[in-house]
C-alpha cells in the first residue's frame, strides 16, 4: 500500500476529515482533522493498513539489509505514550519480534502537570536501552518530546521515532524520524480564522470544538 492509498483509506474511514471546521488543542483552527482514534476501531485495517507498513518502513530504516540473522541494528525497546500511542507501540513491537524476539514494550503515563513518566516499574527496561518512540498523529510533536525526556531521565537513549502521519512538519533531529504520511494541513488563529469569518459551524464531534464553545457560553 503506496502514501496514495493509504490516504484514500484514511478518509473513507473517517480516519481523516476534511471541509469541517475544526479547533485544535493548539487553540488554532483549520478545515482538517486526523480523527486518530477512528484507527483502532478497525482492527483489520489497523493490521493491513497501518501496522504493517509502519513495520516495513521502520526496517528500511533501521535493519537496511534485513538480514536473516535476527535482534540486529533495531532498537530494543519500543515505547509509546498512552493511550493511543501505546496500542500502536505494541502493535508495532509485535510485527519487529520477527527480526528480535527478545524485543520489549512499555508505555509513558501523562502526569498531572502534563509531562511524560514510566510507572509501573517500566523504568528497568529502559535503563541502558536504545529506544524507538512510536506515537500515531505528530502535531507539534511536545508529546514525543516529553516522552524523550522520560526515556533519558529513565537512563536510556532514544534512538529514533516513527509515527502514522506527521502533519506538523514535526522534527526531532538529530533523532531519526519516520512516517506513513506527511500532510500539510493549514491552521489558523481564530481571530484570523476564515472559516469563522464566514460563520462555518464548528465540528463538535472532533477535537476541542465542544470545549471551546463551552468556554463562549454556547451550547
Amino acid at each position: 500500500m503506496d502514501r496514495s492509498e493509504l490516504s484514500s483509506l484514511m478518509q473513507e474511514t473517517g480516519a481523516i476529515i476534511r471541509n469541517s471546521h475544526i479547533v485544535y488543542a493548539s487553540g488554532k483552527h483549520g478545515s482538517e482533522y486526523v480523527n486518530k482514534d477512528r484507527l483502532f476501531v478497525e482492527p483489520v485495517i489497523m493490521k493491513h493498513g497501518i501496522v504493517e507498513p509502519l513495520t516495513r518502513l521502520i526496517c528500511d530504516k533501521w535493519l537496511p539489509s534485513l538480514p536473516t540473522v535476527k535482534s540486529y541494528g533495531l532498537p530494543r525497546v519500543i515505547v509509546g505514550p498512552a493511550v493511543a500511542g501505546a496500542i500502536l507501540a505494541h502493535a508495532v513491537a509485535q510485527g519487529l519480534a520477527f527480526y528480535d524476539p527478545k524485543i520489549k514494550c512499555v508505555y509513558a503515563d501523562k502526569t498531572s502537570d502534563g509531562n511524560y513518566e514510566f510507572k509501573r516499574g517500566y523504568g528497568k527496561f529502559i535503563e541502558g536501552q536504545e529506544v524507538l518512540i512510536v506515537e500515531d498523529v505528530l502535531t507539534t510533536g511536545s508529546s514525543v518530546r516529553k516522552v524523550i525526556e522520560a526515556v533519558a531521565k529513565a537512563g536510556g537513549a532514544v534512538a529514533g521515532v516513527a509515527a502514522i502521519v506527521n502533519r506538523g512538519h514535526v522534527s526531532f533531529a538529530p533523532i531519526p524520524l519516520v512516517s506513513l504520511l506527511d500532510l500539510n494541513m493549514e491552521s489558523w488563529e481564530e481571530c484570523d480564522c476564515p472559516l469563522c469569518r464566514d460563520n462555518v459551524p464548528i465540528n463538535t464531534e472532533v477535537g476541542k470544538g465542544r470545549e471551546y464553545l463551552a468556554k463562549k457560553g454556547v451550547k
